[in-house]
């Protein structure tokens, strides 16, 4: 598994606008196809918090890989907690997972 602070830069790169580099587009997309059946548009799916920045909540919606989903709105989740999450929209051209926050469990692992 990506060390948290390696996961953050990656995320960080693509919200900032300058995109993701074509090697980490590529192992996105690879894993991406891979789970592409359990990331819907439009299903609820659980995971974990992995961060809190100005830009929004980024939680890890599939152990050790890349997907993760970006949320802009947060109920009080905190970095650890596990987090109902809507998926709004999957974006692979661009390594790109929008989902809202629906509940979060504190403490639940």
């Amino acid at each position: 598994m990506k060390e948290n602070s390696s996961l953050k830069d990656e995320t960080l790169e693509k919200v900032s606008g300058a995109g993701p580099s074509p090697e980490f587009l590529a192992a996105w997309k690879a894993e991406y196809e891979m789970y592409k059946s359990e990331l819907i548009p439009g299903t609820i799916v659980g995971g974990h918090v992995l961060y809190i920045e100005d830009i929004g909540t980024s939680v890890e919606l599939i152990p050790g890989t890349r997907l993760i989903g970006l949320s802009y709105e947060n109920p009080g989740a905190k970095p650890g907690d596990y987090v109902s999450v809507y998926i709004k929209s999957v974006l692979p051209e661009k390594a790109k997972i929008k989902i809202r926050i629906d509940d979060y469990y504190p403490g639940y692992k």
